[in-house]
């Protein structure tokens, strides 16, 4: 009902506008779960907003889910660091994506645990055997094809810019929703005539984009969202088989580790951009993918029960 945003100034980031959009909501959320017959239901929660009316609502177990540091993302109101510290003592269990989030957290609760990211595995891994066709629209790029699909606002795209006037034959093509969500500041919007950007499209369609590039490149914009995330197209391309070039980030590092390359800086990316171009073969796909079996999503929903009947 009232925006709780820091974007909209000073007043929108306290606590109290969030207390009354949460009793606001709480007949409506009520009602409905009363109707879909939850009488004792159990909450995962992402955000922590819900905090204030938890106990009006009577859940039989409250599992708060961290997938990102929320405070590094442009928007997010600084107040609610306050409801992510109350949340994590009030749940009975809380499970984070990534290693950098359980060390900063874990001080709040013993009751946290460490569940990574994972991907579909039926989905992508037929295209590391050959398996998947070109997505008809790379067919006629010449020259190497460099690419990544995902949140584009986590990219750096002074990066991108810097790499790009460097290689003007090569193609860097890139997949994903241009808004601006992470605190550094938008993307370029001035490009080159070697840098495309695609909108996004559907889930199914991805193998035939990574079947027709060459290198999966990740040039993660350095920031607090980044080194706290758990990149699932990570998994995704490993799982595809393709190289890799990522900003050089822990959790990256934790999930990849020898099968990708890192870089922090122009010259590094570079370096490792025409590595990866020059040293591809089929072994090194056929590793790249079985490296990640076990974070098939099946493998990760049996953990994540795992942690919440435990």
């Amino acid at each position: 009902p009232l925006p709780y945003h820091r974007s909209f100034g000073g007043v929108f980031d306290k606590l109290w506008i969030n207390e009354i959009n949460q009793r606001v909501i709480y007949p409506r959320i009520q009602k409905a779960l009363t109707k879909l017959g939850f009488l004792q239901p159990v909450l995962i929660s992402y955000y922590p907003f819900l905090f204030p009316s938890l106990d009006r609502y009577g859940f039989s177990k409250i599992i708060f889910h961290m997938v990102d540091e929320w405070q590094g993302m442009s928007g997010i109101p600084n107040s609610m660091a306050f409801l992510t510290r109350r949340m994590l003592e009030k749940a009975d269990m809380t499970i984070v994506t990534s290693q950098r989030l359980f060390e900063r957290y874990r001080t709040y609760t013993d009751k946290i645990m460490l569940l990574r990211h994972g991907m579909d595995r039926a989905l992508f891994e037929p295209v590391s055997r050959g398996e998947v066709a070109s997505d008809p629209r790379l067919i006629g790029f010449s020259g190497p094809c460099i690419g990544y699909y995902g949140a584009l606002f986590k990219l750096d795209f002074d990066l991108i810019k810097s790499v790009a006037n460097r290689c003007p034959d090569w193609n860097f093509i890139f997949i994903g929703p241009r808004g601006s969500g992470s605190r550094g500041g938008r993307g370029k919007e001035v490009m080159l005539p070697n840098v495309y950007f695609w909108p996004p499209q559907e889930r199914k369609t991805l193998p035939a984009f990574l079947a027709g590039i060459d290198i999966f490149w990740l040039p993660f914009r350095i920031n607090e969202l980044s080194k706290s995330m758990s990149p699932i197209k990570v998994y995704e391309a490993l799982s595809a088989g393709l190289p890799l070039v990522v900003s050089d980030l822990e959790e990256t590092r934790a999930v990849a580790g020898e099968l990708a390359l890192y870089a922090v800086n122009t010259e590094e990316h570079l370096e490792m951009l025409n590595r990866s171009l020059n040293t591809q073969n089929e072994a090194d796909r056929f590793h790249r993918s079985k490296s990640v079996q076990g974070f098939d999503w099946d493998e990760r929903y049996k953990e994540f029960s795992r942690m919440l009947t435990g």
